[in-house]
């Protein structure tokens, strides 16, 4: 009998060790395979002075750090268009010879002092050190472009034309560590891309500033972020029927310590190149939550509303669903009185598209979504619909147009859309009497302008919300007596 199990044990192990050699023989084999595939792969991408993708992430973090944030470079990422065209027409063995002399082309048009990558098929990065300016790097970069243009020679008489697009981004305005170099060349390729190619685009530096009054601001505002000297303003927006204030459209300030307070147009450009604008964005997210409160109170509204814009870098950024929850966790807040402002050009982004996917995901975790109706048709709003939109926003410009009957039609329209929808609508840049006449006529009750309040700052919005409090009840005790008089 114990021999009998014996014999049973040696069996199980026999197939226990069987299994295990032939698991490990399929590792194997696999990982062979996986190597000739990467040997391959790296063979294709390998070129005469050309750095591997990973030699050239070592070399700029080498830059990097030995600049200190003191010295600027240029990073260049060329793309040739179509390229999954290219490899589906040619032979991989002609499709070589193209790139080949493509490289060459590259080498012999760009400065000696150049360092250039593949990182996949048919995508370069070029690196130019401080020494070249933003003038003369755009030169070299249309310069490359037409040479690039030239047809190519396939086999001994047949030609063809390769198209590509340049992007152009500098350290460290448009980021100072490489995955935001990164991130801010691939957002600006998709836009040529999207555009159509052939064609080449910087991250431009602000033209009114030299690189060093550039770079100097560029510092200061990375203090400015540390120290924590970036605030919100708030614009009121009331409801003329009730005189309760209904939102507040949020302004983000610099209190810079010497030039004092500086409005967004001083600083929103640095913030989008550098990078620092996404966390920028979830700052002033949690400032809204935290001082939420205290404006609910201030103006004896619980369903006040804030209103802050979302543009095109916070929403493309992957993590934003992911820091947005977590913001609110932190501070256990509640999303459903703060509206996105976001662009009709996002929100009419294809489902596939990462903005839209992240936009329809704000909208789960409970954030509100605004946009301007000015330019959108009546398709736009269809398809844009209930399941994107909660607030539709109508500016002055509606009041500049000279056809008044078209005007009123299309407004009654959105409101028509709004009713049906359960959206709020709101009607904003209002700077006198008339032009609030006129979007009361149309039945637009929430206005928001000038002709209210300006942004204020937060220790300002209470005192401003009792003198307007007490001028519409004054107002409307004269409307009642005026109309008792009129009885009598």
């Amino acid at each position: 009998m114990i021999y009998a199990l014996s014999s049973g044990l040696e069996a199980i192990l026999v197939v226990i060790v069987i299994s295990i050699v032939i698991a490990l023989l399929a590792l194997l084999i696999r990982g062979v395979i996986k190597g000739f595939k990467k040997a391959g792969l790296e063979k294709y991408l390998l070129f005469d002075g050309v750095f591997s993708a990973n030699s050239f992430k070592k070399l700029l973090k080498k830059e990097i750090k030995q600049s200190k944030k003191e010295n600027t470079f240029s990073l260049i990422y060329l793309q040739v268009d179509k390229f999954t065209n290219l490899e589906a027409s040619l032979n991989p063995q002609v499709l070589r010879q193209v790139l080949e002399e493509l490289v060459k082309r590259i080498q012999n048009n760009m400065p000696y002092e150049m360092a250039m990558a593949v990182f996949k098929k048919g995508g370069f990065y070029f690196y130019l050190e401080e020494g070249f300016a933003f003038d003369e790097v755009m030169r070299y970069c249309y310069d490359l472009i037409n040479v690039l243009r030239d047809d190519y020679l396939v086999g001994k008489k047949s030609t063809i034309n390769v198209e590509v697009s340049l992007a152009v981004s500098f350290f460290p305005f448009h980021g100072d560590t490489i995955n935001k170099l990164y991130r801010s060349l691939d957002l600006l390729m998709k836009e040529i891309v999207y555009d159509g190619g052939d064609t080449v685009r910087a991250n431009a530096l602000d033209e009114k500033m030299t690189q060093r009054e550039y770079l100097d601001y560029f510092q200061q505002i990375k203090m400015g972020i540390l120290n924590k000297e970036f605030e919100f303003y708030y614009q009121p927006s009331v409801n003329i029927v009730t005189n309760e204030v209904f939102s507040l459209r949020a302004y983000i300030r610099w209190n810079h310590p010497e030039l004092g307070v500086l409005p967004a147009h001083k600083f929103i450009k640095v913030l989008e190149q550098s990078g620092d604008i996404y966390p920028i964005a979830l700052h002033g997210l949690e400032i809204i939550i935290k001082e939420m409160h205290y404006l609910k109170k201030a103006f004896n509204n619980e369903n006040l509303y804030v209103l802050n814009y979302l543009g095109n870098k916070e929403l493309s950024n992957p993590n934003i669903i992911k820091d947005c929850t977590s913001i609110l966790r932190k501070n256990g807040a509640n999303p459903n009185n703060i509206i996105f402002e976001i662009s009709e050009a996002n929100l009419l982004k294809k489902d596939d598209d990462i903005i839209t996917k992240n936009i329809n995901a704000l909208k789960r975790l409970g954030f509100k979504i605004a946009a301007d109706t000015f330019g959108l048709t009546p398709f736009d709003l269809e398809k844009m619909g209930p399941t994107k939109l909660d607030l539709l926003k109508l500016n002055r410009l509606f009041l500049e147009e000279t056809d008044l009957e078209a005007r009123n039609v299309y407004i009654k329209m959105i409101v028509d859309f709004a009713k049906r929808n359960n959206l709020f609508v709101l009607a904003e840049q209002i700077e006198n009497k008339k032009e609030s006449e006129i979007f009361k006529e149309l039945a637009i009750t929430n206005q928001q302008g000038y002709y209210y309040a300006k942004a204020l700052a937060l220790n300002e919005v209470e005192l401003w919300y009792q003198t307007y409090s007490t001028k519409a009840n004054n107002n409307k005790e004269k409307a009642v007596s005026l109309e008792t008089k009129e009885k009598e």
